[in-house]
């Protein structure tokens, strides 16, 4: 319906990977991009420059600072003596979170979720290797981590008690508040590369697209059983609109914006400072946009896999309940194969 279409909406200034890492189902575009909470590396300057640290390039690198970090004994950084650990993670069983953690690792040990013909692949040698490295990397991160969301992640790193992550972009404005112990001690980095060759797309199942800087991003779409479709599809043009995209970022900061133009908006870029609602860390996000994002596979039963089936079990594997990360993603195997019938 022209009638309904928003003067000046340019669907072209939507970013490309956006468009096909979250609004294209089998090859339809069902919705507009939305949000883009994404994966990217932050740390604390004043905990490097106290170490003589580097900004990791790779994951063994990583690793190494977090070993650094945690041997250090770092507590008089924090204006409460909180001891400062190497790294964290948001790891609750059964929880969407914990699995948004696996897949990253996954895929930066050039491992997938599916294999093209459906099924499971993340028990095959590269998803090995890559919880292989996060159960070493875990002995690093403080041990409540497998009780926490994002949530309990994002209030670490703002009282002090983790010098490193790889998680949601969107944390950063949060943590450069002025309620925020760390506020001007944070920086943001690119993910480091990926430890093995990331696997190709068409290697895969589902429209899945491995990369190392995970995405939860959203889309907006009118329902086929909405009684209001033209009012409906007027407030997602509104909601996803330039001049709003602008205001929510300028405003709030947090969450990379889905339109190019958004990123080089003046408004936008005046807040590039630390503070609130900073935006100095969304070139990092526009980067792992373009370069190293990582999308889920899209299939009817996702929502459930990635959020009951698949954390409850490696949830299991944290708590000690296998006896080894093989047996855990086996069983994962097994169960994700009799969902979808491969």
């Amino acid at each position: 319906k022209p009638d309904l279409a928003m003067p000046g909406y340019n669907f072209d200034d939507f970013l490309g990977p956006l468009v096909d890492g979250i609004s294209m189902y089998d090859g339809t575009m069902v919705g507009v991009p939305y949000d883009i909470p994404v994966f990217i590396m932050m740390y604390r300057d004043d905990v490097y420059k106290e170490l003589g640290l580097s900004v990791p390039k790779t994951f063994d690198q990583y690793m190494a600072n977090a070993q650094k970090i945690q041997a250090a004994s770092l507590g008089h950084l924090n204006p409460d003596g909180r001891p400062i650990y190497g790294t964290n993670g948001q790891m609750k069983s059964g929880h969407y979170s914990l699995e948004c953690d696996w897949t990253m690792f996954a895929w930066a040990f050039g491992g997938s979720i599916t294999n093209p013909d459906g099924s499971f692949a993340g028990n095959d040698a590269n998803g090995l290797a890559g919880m292989d490295y996060w159960t070493k990397l875990k002995e690093y991160m403080p041990s409540g981590v497998t009780s926490w969301t994002w949530d309990g992640q994002g209030q670490d790193i703002l009282q002090g008690g983790s010098a490193q992550t790889i998680s949601w972009g969107e944390f950063f404005p949060w943590w450069d508040s002025d309620e925020s112990s760390v506020q001007g001690k944070m920086m943001a980095a690119a993910c480091p590369a990926p430890a093995s060759p990331l696997r190709a797309p068409g290697d895969c199942g589902y429209g899945e697209i491995p990369g190392v800087a995970h995405q939860g991003g959203s889309s907006l779409a009118v329902s086929k059983y909405s009684k209001n479709k033209d009012a409906a599809w007027l407030f997602a043009q509104w909601a996803t609109s330039y001049e709003t995209q602008v205001y929510i970022t300028a405003l709030g900061g947090g969450t990379g914006p889905t339109r190019a133009s958004v990123y080089d908006d003046e408004r936008v870029k005046a807040n590039n400072r630390s503070g609130n609602g900073t935006t100095r860390h969304l070139d990092v996000v526009r980067d792992a946009i373009f370069n190293d994002m990582g999308s889920e596979p899209d299939l009817p039963e996702w929502a459930d896999m990635s959020s009951n089936m698949i954390p409850i079990e490696l949830g299991r594997y944290w708590a000690g309940e296998y006896g080894s990360a093989k047996e855990c993603l086996d069983t994962i195997a097994n169960n994700f194969n009799k969902t979808v019938g491969a």
